[in-house]
């Protein structure tokens, strides 16, 4: 790594990171803000939740940001790539682009931060239970993890949880990595004045039904809590898991106090 790239990686994550505390951080941090440029690149969705709030985050405080999504690393024009790269401090892998780090890596001479938001292998292995961990399939998807975590300059991870488990499974140095939290586009929620005035606390999930997400254990809660008429649990979303919670729930658990609201669009959310 060049010097002052170290500096800089430092200095991405912390934006992507501290975006929304823009009035706390001394102005010098923000001037180093405005003379950075980044490139994201990658086999990615530039809609995605994850993608929209680190990339208007750092907009948002004056970093120039160029995207450059591909649908597939063969067809994906690796000129266009390079002359993108060539005038950037970062390039940006973001979440889901396990298989682009390394491919990436060898086209361009810029440090590289990514964002895996997931574990293959523990998805896999561990959540979905579809292959053994011992198996070829599972070497493979420990490998999908393990070496673009360890090719990249930089990793970004969601949760301390995930940073520990980097560094215990895969043996990520600690010091390329820092915890950047799911967030959300603030452009897109305003706070609301005015609440129901039945007097019920509601708490609400959004997700997509993946074991990560601990989806179980909110209903788990909500069956603790049965007989408290003063809570409510609002879940909306659908997913890989939605059918069987569904069924815990009102089924097995018979709960009145949890309700299904399936998916809704994203503009109704705020």
């Amino acid at each position: 790594m060049k010097k002052g790239q170290e500096r800089d990686l430092w200095v991405f994550a912390s934006l992507s990171g501290r975006h929304h505390l823009e009035m706390l951080v001394p102005g010098t941090f923000f001037e180093k803000a405005m003379e950075m440029k980044v490139l994201a690149t990658g086999v990615y969705d530039p809609g995605y939740n994850r993608n929209r709030v680190l990339v208007s985050g750092l907009r948002k405080v004056g970093v120039e940001v160029v995207e450059y999504p591909y649908a597939l690393r063969r067809t994906a024009d690796t000129e266009t790539l390079r002359s993108f790269a060539r005038d950037v401090h970062l390039v940006y892998l973001p979440p889901f682009t396990h298989a682009d780090v390394s491919f990436v890596k060898k086209l361009v001479d810029k440090p590289l931060v990514f964002d895996p938001l997931i574990s293959k292998y523990l998805t896999k292995v561990h959540d979905y239970r579809a292959v053994w961990k011992y198996s070829p399939r599972g070497m493979k998807n420990y490998l999908k993890d393990k070496l673009p975590l360890n090719v990249a300059d930089f990793v970004l991870c969601d949760t301390e949880h995930h940073k520990e488990y980097f560094f215990e499974m895969f043996k990520v140095p600690l010091e390329k990595m820092a915890v950047l939290p799911v967030g959300f586009v603030e452009d897109d929620f305003q706070p609301v004045g005015v609440r129901s005035g039945d007097g019920i606390f509601r708490v609400g999930f959004y997700g997509s039904f993946v074991p990560l997400q601990g989806i179980r254990k909110i209903v788990e809660a909500a069956r603790l809590l049965k007989d408290d008429p003063s809570i409510r649990f609002e879940i909306i979303g659908k997913g890989n898991e939605y059918d069987d919670v569904y069924r815990l729930a009102n089924k097995e658990y018979a709960l009145d106090n949890l309700v299904f609201h399936g998916l809704l669009p994203y503009a109704k959310l705020s």
